[in-house]
């Protein structure tokens, strides 16, 4: 089995067994670790939940292959990301073979022990309702949305954005009509954001339409993870892309075939993350690992709106763009 495979069908069981609530659970590869200028990824990392709601890492979980026998080698990258990330303990696997440590002060510090550290209360290990967001977030939202009930030009470009991966939601899931090239290539063009290079990419996907479709039938595929998904759908040298077809677009038909899950990645939304102090790493709209962290973000927040119109999960990102290039500089919603 590969890492994922490892991580997934053995590790994580492994890890519920032990104690661990399948909320406080976060991987294969979910959690950004800042080295410098670079971003890399923790396997797994198990976290606590405080009584304000705010997450704290507890323990890194680094996967090895199965193949490899003798798992000490892992021990100081497993060590370096639990110092960066601040976790109390780490752990270094195979899926067969444990090796816990308290992490120390420095690299090279650590201590082994014998058996996996003593958990907290079963109540500090549960995923709560709503994850902890400053008092300043939470009134950028209740501000936002007094605006938007005001169905001015914000309102407007929420619903916009609400319609348009709502008819392509219809698009893609209706057989008969995704075989109509045509009308296919008319809906996503008018459903989609204008974006450089938008009009070759339209003629790619009318040049590579049978591979347009099978992509859309890979990206279905709820079997397949789906990191591994986007992956294989970025670009003309993936599996299933398109030519011209990058993360923005695979995240625009992402959004399009589950608008309540997905949403589209934008450097804006990210740099209006930072600013609410939602995330304290920098990386560019590159991959898919960035990307479902990104949109795990977009997720929780989502719990915090009323969405009194009840838009799909592009409300979201409508307040992040709309917060980073208006309000900072206008300081105001209209």
């Amino acid at each position: 089995m590969n890492e994922a495979d490892i991580a997934y069908k053995k590790v994580i069981p492994y890890l519920k067994s032990i104690g661990f609530d399948e909320g406080s659970i976060d991987g294969y590869g979910r959690v950004p670790v800042q080295i410098g200028r670079t971003v890399v990824w923790a396997d797994i990392v198990c976290s606590i939940y405080l009584e304000n709601n705010s997450k704290v890492p507890f323990a890194v979980i680094e996967v090895k292959k199965d193949s490899d026998n003798n798992i000490n080698f892992a021990i100081p990258q497993a060590e370096s990301y639990a110092q960066r990330l601040g976790t109390p303990y780490f752990c270094c696997t195979n899926g067969e073979s444990y090796k816990w440590f308290m992490t120390g002060g420095a690299q090279g510090e650590n201590i082994p022990l014998i058996d996996c550290p003593t958990l907290p209360c079963k109540e500090y290990m549960q995923k709560p309702e709503k994850i902890y967001i400053s008092a300043y977030l939470y009134e950028a939202i209740a501000n936002y949305e007094v605006n938007v009930n005001t169905q001015g030009r914000i309102f407007k470009d929420c619903k916009w954005h609400n319609d348009t991966t709502e008819s392509l939601n219809k698009l893609l899931w209706n057989s008969k009509l995704i075989q109509n090239k045509n009308k296919a290539i008319d809906i996503i063009n008018n459903n989609t954001m204008k974006s450089r290079g938008k009009q070759q990419l339209l003629k790619n996907i009318e040049n590579e339409y049978s591979k347009f479709i099978n992509m859309i039938d890979y990206l279905k595929n709820s079997s397949i993870l789906i990191e591994e998904r986007i992956t294989n759908c970025i670009g003309v040298n993936s599996k299933y892309g398109i030519s011209g077809g990058g993360i923005f677009f695979i995240t625009e038909m992402l959004a399009g075939l589950y608008p309540r899950e997905y949403t589209v990645i934008e450097q804006n939304a990210i740099n209006a993350m930072h600013r609410f102090k939602l995330i304290d790493i920098f990386f560019s709209v590159e991959n898919a690992q960035e990307y479902i962290f990104f949109n795990n973000i977009c997720r929780e927040l989502f719990k915090y709106f009323k969405n009194s119109f009840e838009f799909n999960l592009s409300y979201v990102h409508n307040f992040l763009w709309h917060y980073e290039k208006e309000f900072i500089v206008n300081k105001s919603w209209d």
